[in-house]
């Protein structure tokens, strides 16, 4: 009664995917440009796991990108892009998972100088706004202990965060702001118009306001003046007026008195 045995070898596989496990389950931060690898599994009914070899992925984040890593299936590198929190959606068969990914600024790569696109006039005064930008165009803040900036204008102060005041003192043509920081460099070239009085009196509104409130009080102190000329000379010929009529009174007396004496005596009749 002896049989025949056959020994057969029988591999399950792991059945359709019913759940999906990371290793960033808890979020993923990623330097905007850098990348970041993570490894996805799959799990089925019976919780069999097997790397997730055919995925979906819908990523938020308008520039970030996720592409297979070199070590093959289950492992995927995620890129960042702009600078945020997005959602990362994974789908593998009938399971999906989603995974936040912070973004962070990445390494600078341009320093960026701005100057409002009006003309300034001299004796006013002109906002720099300072930041630098990474591969992906994230502002980057610089430090202002560290930054540098020089002006052909005028002098420079910070006043807050990215911003430095310059004083517009000079006029003329192709002026300038140098801004070093990090290592990077900016410059801006830019035209001064010349106001009134080299700017002393600030910029031109002000320079012709200061003019015509001036002139104004010079106007105001010559009227004055010649008003109280007039009255000066109306007060003088009234008086002269009055010491003549005085002064000749005494004079006809005398030549009536004179009269008086000089005439002959009156006979008497006989």
């Amino acid at each position: 009664s002896q049989g025949v045995f056959a020994i057969v070898d029988v591999e399950v596989t792991p059945g359709t995917a019913r759940h999906v496990v990371t290793d960033v389950d808890d979020g993923l931060s990623v330097a905007s440009g850098t990348e970041s690898e993570i490894s996805i599994s799959t799990l089925d009914v019976h919780g069999n796991q097997a790397p997730a070899a055919i995925v979906q992925f819908i990523f938020d984040d308008p520039s970030g990108e996720v592409n297979p890593s070199p070590k093959g299936d289950g492992h995927w590198m995620v890129s960042g892009g702009m600078v945020g929190e997005w959602n990362l959606r994974i789908t593998a068969g009938d399971a999906t998972s989603d995974v936040t990914v912070t973004v962070v600024p990445g390494v600078p790569e341009r320093l960026v100088a701005e100057i409002p696109d009006e003309v300034p006039e001299q004796g006013t005064t002109l906002i720099l706004r300072v930041y630098a930008i990474d591969l992906n165009g994230n502002r980057i803040e610089v430090e202002p202990s560290e930054t540098t900036v020089d002006c052909t204008v005028g002098k420079t102060s910070h006043i807050g965060a990215d911003s430095w005041e310059i004083e517009v003192s000079e006029s003329g043509k192709s002026h300038d702001c140098k801004v070093l920081w990090s290592g990077l460099i900016a410059q801006r070239f830019f035209d001064v118009d010349a106001v009134l009085f080299g700017g002393g009196l600030g910029d031109t509104n002000s320079a012709l306001t200061m003019v015509l409130a001036i002139v104004f009080l010079f106007l105001a102190i010559m009227v004055v003046l010649i008003r109280r000329m007039r009255a000066e000379d109306s007060k003088g010929d009234i008086w002269s007026e009055e010491f003549d009529e005085e002064d000749s009174e005494p004079e006809i007396d005398a030549d009536l008195q004179i009269e008086e004496k000089t005439l002959p005596p009156v006979a008497e009749p006989e």
